[in-house]
């Protein structure tokens, strides 16, 4: 896909107004600091021993969901801590308590009510053939501070380095069992809360094993903790249990009760018990197949009842075992064989579930208990390294899968993911931040939904607000073409909003024909390829394509509804059922289609083929190690399926059924949610050799990474020119300013003669004739084009990565920038206390008088505005003061001028400083392999690269083509020519590029900036990077609009003097706004906190001046233009009009958003936020008039 998929709708809220939504839903790359799970968190497993796990997981009851927080011994021997939170998966690093020694020895266990104990051993870093132990006792995964872990050093042994530790709650006391290599075969030591390791209890097994199989710790019904042993003793195979001694109150042994002898399954190679509950634990045993002795039973010793769970058919070679119980008795048993298969059989209250083999290729696991959400959840790792975290869906049996990406500012992974965004707006298009939304799932999943890692499912729903782009955004890492369907409660909104993501995806299947599989291709960073091999588009194999475009197309229509406002969007009662929920209503009675499967490949089933089906007997043993579910059945059908298949999918009545035949044996499912069928969508593709990362890459919104770099380069270059331009001209704007201002004052005074006695209140402007009303009915045949401009997926990645830019930047580079600039920045802050400010600020606070009365001291907005009135607004306050405030504002600019000229040099040069970006280098990395690519990543390189994203696929919604082409020459609007590495466009079409980026940059930093004004906290960032943040957003701004001016060419000698005039000195207060903004955060950091609030104070006491002032100066340019063009009988001239008002209405909200976020910093704290909210408002509205500025001049 090329473009972003964004429906609009509208509905009224409960006050009757109109709400309108943008619903934007695509598969696009989503980029995380991030790094996969992997070789470097788990130690080699032949430097462990064989009684040792690598991982261990333990229950994290943190949030709603149970999740597995697992602790990890690393392959450089580090214990780590790997749990997920609001910010992903994170890792901590454990070692640090034991001074970086080795560790080679782990146990841990839990309670129900959340108490946690973790044992270590260390090689001791005096002795390091010793093993130094450390415990820490009744830590909690909801309170307990991981960073700081209360460990308690118990020393060394003499002569003892350990290759084992388990970990015992026997519901009274802690006990740490500690073993040497022969595991349980020697002595073991039994540690206990108060003791140092050679103060532990020498614990012998009664009986001496010739070797020794695994040991496990256990509670007793009768006597209590003690330790399973599986070995061999005369040649045969015995399981034991050894009590441990029983103490007194003192902590003295009193006795060591008899070894109790228990029967031993034929082929028994490794054990694992449950959690104790009600005093006594179960013991489960593998090998050959999987059995199973009850906690009651362990009381008959060798007449003990051995159930029989898995047979040896299903579970031969079994190399690992673990559980996760529950307290409720329901159980999920894994057991990892030495092929690699893991096999999962759980039981419920209706006993025990038939085996499934879910995976292959796996090496480790790391399984917790199931909870009211999900049945069971692990971590997994496979052969090759990779980790992922694997769950079941306990409402549908849905198993899910997504990758484990630990957070690391130094990286950076690509991840494939359903973007999801919802965008609340009024009638006219304004984005509502701050709007609180209650968003759900329909089955569970884990999301980053607005930048926070959450889960969500049909019972645990998270409340949120809307950013400030009004927008709610979810991102899932793509593993089923069928995901959770998501449900949206927006704060005053009646009904709820149902999004499927996968929306656009199910439409293309419904239309989907063979040709279009056969010419379909994915792309890469490493090239573009097909997505079928070469005999499935034109050889032997090409007709089994028609077998999977009419499936495609089948099973599409399930996800049909007849209640959609869009495609894929819902509007439902709170309460209502999840659309994922088949309806019956969208397919006709009798509907019915089938497909075979054999070993030659895939035919569509003839009628003759479905009718017998239909008509034919479950079986009553189904296939084995398929499970109960018909999830369960594609997740582990694997090569059984060339035993010969037929799938048939009809319509019974007001439900669904879907009929396997797999050889000879057939079974019916009943089928009732969309989710449940989704691992059959990742069969079909498995069956024409495409692996599901393929079509995720083919189905995905694509944009050609060197476009983007094309604009980046271009736009970085045309900043340098225009700074350098904008510096070389200081000595002669003088003349522009002095002029511009002359120019202005006449106006004013032109209007005042025209109007007569200015009016003392203003008249309200009548119904639909203001700024909004005016830009809604222009923009309304193009709003389309807009809302897949501003609500798609990718400008919701990159409002995140703004918001903390500021932590991403690891250093900036020499010089140093803030020495560089401080006697530079000492100069040019002394003329804002000169006497020419104090006048200045008196004028100001007059008119400030005037335009409070004017507007009855309410802050106007949009909907109260026109050009007429804010004609008459200028005509109304008082001339004296306004005519003082434009001379003075000119005066201090004069005065000023010359300053500039070093400032600008440290700006500029601190834009184009090298930093450590990882984020952005890993980025060009991730999406270029093996091109080199000269970005030197300095500053600017990465601000421009975030911002010339969303710039060119906005322009390829336009336009239907890339900005720029290599190897062209981009003429910019100072009359320079340069050759860029992307290539040129006439100045028509670079305005429109430039406008575009520059729209998003400004409204990426305005974010920015609002964020970091509603914060309490001080930034932790370098100084160096706070002023490098000051200075890029600053030197941007400047650079856009000296690129962004008017051409005049058009206009007559007279007025075209004027214009430029008015231009330049529009452009003198924007340089001295951003010259004034890097100068006070220069000397915020050398002159230390007790000048920050003066210098704070003091800059937007300015700015609350100037940005007023800079918009008067815009209204008499557009004044002039305007009246020209509707006077003029050129056509050309004549279609000015309209994007002329564009600018300057977006002018109007720019410049009002800027005056608002400056008055916010001298409000007290309870007006503050709602200063802060207007602001952002408005600057939201100048992005979207900018780009809408765009679309409506390209319809034009």
């Amino acid at each position: 896909m090329n473009t972003p998929n964004v429906t609009s709708f509208s509905t009224l809220d409960q006050q009757g107004q109109s709400t309108r939504f943008t619903v934007s839903t695509d598969i696009i790359d989503y980029m995380a600091s991030a790094r996969t799970f992997g070789r470097e968190d788990l130690a080699d497993p032949q430097q462990q021993g064989r009684f040792q796990r690598r991982v261990i997981a333990i229950p994290d009851r943190r949030s709603t969901v149970l999740t597995p927080m697992v602790l990890t011994i690393g392959n450089r021997n580090q214990l780590s801590l790997v749990r997920q939170d609001s910010s992903g998966w994170k890792r901590f690093d454990l070692n640090r308590a034991f001074g970086n020694s080795q560790v080679h020895a782990l146990g841990a266990a839990w309670t129900d009510d959340d108490r946690i104990t973790i044992s270590v051993a260390v090689s001791d870093p005096v002795q390091p053939s010793l093993s130094r132990v450390f415990v820490a006792y009744d830590l909690s995964s909801q309170h307990t501070d991981w960073d700081n872990i209360p460990w308690i050093d118990c020393g060394t042994r003499a002569m003892m380095r350990l290759a084992a530790i388990r970990v015992l709650d026997d519901g009274n006391h802690w006990t740490i069992v500690l073993a040497g290599n022969q595991g349980a075969n020697e002595a073991v030591y039994l540690l206990r809360p108060g003791q140092k390791f050679n103060q532990a209890f020498v614990f012998n097994p009664a009986v001496t094993l010739q070797e020794i199989f695994d040991f496990e710790v256990g509670v007793h019904p009768v006597f209590g903790g003690g330790l399973h042993v599986l070995g061999t003793s005369g040649g045969k195979r015995v399981l034991s249990f050894r009590p441990f001694p029983t103490y007194d109150k003192t902590g003295q042994i009193v006795s060591t009760p008899p070894v109790v002898v228990l029967p031993c399954p034929a082929g028994a190679t490794v054990l694992e018990s449950t959690v104790t509950r009600d005093g006594a634990s179960d013991l489960y045993i593998a090998g050959q197949g999987t059995q199973f002795i009850s906690a009651d039973e362990q009381d008959q010793a060798a007449k003990a009842k051995v159930e029989a769970i898995v047979p040896v058919e299903l579970a031969p070679n079994v190399e690992d075992l673990v559980i996760g119980d529950n307290a409720d008795g329901t159980i999920a048993v894994w057991t990892l064989l030495q092929n690699g298969d893991l096999n999962i059989v759980k039981r419920s209250t209706n006993g025990w579930s038939a085996p499934l083999r879910l995976r292959t290729d796996v090496q480790e696991i790391a399984p917790i208990q199931g909870d009211d959400y999900a049945t069971t959840s692990l971590l997994i790792v496979y052969t090759n390294s990779r980790a992922s975290y694997l769950w079941q869906d306990a409402g549908t049996g849905v198993w899910q899968e997504t990758p484990i990406l630990v957070v690391d500012a130094g990286e950076l992974t690509r991840i494939p993911c359903y973007g999801t965004s919802l965008r609340v707006l009024d009638a006219v298009g304004t984005p509502q931040p701050n709007r609180k939304v209650t968003v759900s799932a329909s089955v569970l999943c884990s999301v980053v939904m607005n930048n926070e890692t959450v889960f969500l499912s049909p019972n645990v729903s998270i409340e949120t607000e809307t950013d400030a782009n009004g927008a709610v955004s979810i991102f899932d890492a793509v593993r089923s073409l069928t995901p959770a369907i998501y449900r949206f409660s927006v704060e005053s909104i009646d009904k709820a909003i149902e999004v499927n993501p996968a929306a656009s995806v199910h439409q293309r299947f419904k239309t989907m024909t063979a040709d279009d599989l056969r010419s379909a291709t994915f792309t890469t960073p490493e090239g573009t390829f097909s997505l079928l091999s070469e005999s499935f588009r034109t050889g032997a194999n090409r007709t089994q394509v028609d077998a999977i475009s009419a499936a495609l197309n089948q099973v599409a229509k399930l996800t049909d509804s007849t209640t959609t406002v869009a495609p894929g969007v819902r509007l439902v009662e709170p309460n209502a059922a999840y659309s994922s929920e088949l309806r019956s209503d969208t397919v006709p009675q009798g509907y019915q289609w089938g497909i075979i499967a054999t070993a030659k490949g895939l035919k569509a089933a003839l009628q003759s083929d479905v009718d017998r089906l239909v008509k034919s007997k479950s079986a009553g043993e189904f296939f084995t190690n398929l499970g109960d579910t018909i999830a369960d059945f594609f997740e582990g059908v694997g090569d059984l399926i060339y035993k010969g298949a037929v799938f048939v999918i009809q319509k019974a009545g007001e439900a669904y059924e879907f009929i396997c035949q797999l050889g000879d044996k057939i079974k019916r499912f009943a089928i009732k949610t969309l989710e449940e069928v989704g691992s059959f969508f990742k069969w079909l593709w498995e069956q024409v050799k495409i692996k599901a990362e393929w079509v995720w890459e083919h189905l995905k919104l694509l944009f050609d990474w060197n476009d983007i770099l094309y604009v980046r380069d271009a736009m970085v270059e045309a900043t340098d020119e225009a700074l350098r331009y904008f510096q070389a001209s200081i000595s002669t704007l003088k003349t522009h300013v002095d002029k511009g201002f002359d120019v202005a004052l006449n106006q004013l005074e032109d209007w005042r003669t025209e109007s007569g006695v200015p009016p003392k209140k203003l008249a309200p402007i009548a119904p639909g004739a203001s700024i909004l009303d005016d830009l809604q009915s222009i923009t309304a045949p193009i709003q389309t084009l807009i809302d897949r401009a501003t609500g798609n997926s990718v400008v919701a990645w990159i409002n995140e990565r703004i918001k903390d830019i500021g932590s991403q930047i690891i250093s900036i580079e020499s010089p140093n920038p803030i020495t560089e600039a401080t006697e530079a920045a000492e100069s040019f802050i002394k003329g804002l206390f000169s006497d020419t400010a104090d006048n200045l600020f008196a004028c100001w606070q007059q008119i400030e008088a005037d335009l409070s009365a004017l507007f009855n001291h309410q802050i106007p907005t949009g909907k109260d505005l026109n050009f007429q009135l804010i004609r008459n607004v200028l005509i109304a306050v008082g001339a004296e003061a306004l005519s003082g405030l434009l001379q003075t504002l000119r005066d201090l600019l004069m005065r000023s001028l010359e300053l500039m000229k070093d400032i600008i040099g440290v700006l500029r040069d601190t834009l184009f400083l090298k930093v450590r970006f990882p984020f952005i280098e890993k980025l060009v990395n991730l999406v270029l392999p093996g091109v080199k690519v000269d970005t030197s990543f300095r500053l600017i390189d990465a601000l421009m690269l975030l911002f010339a994203i969303p710039g060119t696929l906005s322009y390829k919604v336009f336009f239907r083509e890339a900005p720029l082409k290599k190897g062209e020459k981009l003429i910019l609007p100072f009359n320079t020519p340069m050759t860029v590495q992307s290539g040129v466009a006439d100045i028509k079409r670079y305005a429109w590029i430039g406008t575009l980026v520059g729209a998003f940059a400004k409204s990426a930093i305005s974010l920015y900036q609002s964020a970091s004004a509603a914060s309490e906290e001080e930034p932790a960032f370098p100084p160096e990077v706070a002023l490098g943040l000051a200075s890029a957003f600053g030197g941007i701004g400047l650079a856009a609009e000296i690129m962004g001016r008017r051409d005049v060419s058009s206009l007559p000698a007279a007025l075209r003097t004027a214009v430029e005039a008015l231009q330049w000195s529009m452009i003198a207060i924007s340089g001295w706004i951003a010259m004034k903004g890097a100068s006070a955060a220069i000397l915020a950091k050398v002159k230390g906190a007790r000048d920050v609030g003066t210098v704070k104070k003091a800059n937007a006491g300015l700015e609350t001046v100037l940005y007023p002032s800079h918009f008067l100066l815009q209204t008499v340019a557009y004044s002039i233009v305007i009246d020209d063009a509707r006077r003029s009988s050129n056509h050309d001239v004549r279609e000015r009009q309209l994007p002329d008002s564009f600018i300057w209405v977006a002018g109007l909200f720019d410049q009002g958003g800027s005056t608002l976020f400056a008055s916010a910093e001298l409000a007290k704290a309870q007006v503050k936020l709602a200063l802060l909210a207007a602001g952002t408002t408005s600057k939201l509205l100048a992005f979207l008039t900018s780009i809408g500025g765009v679309a409506a001049e390209i319809s034009v």
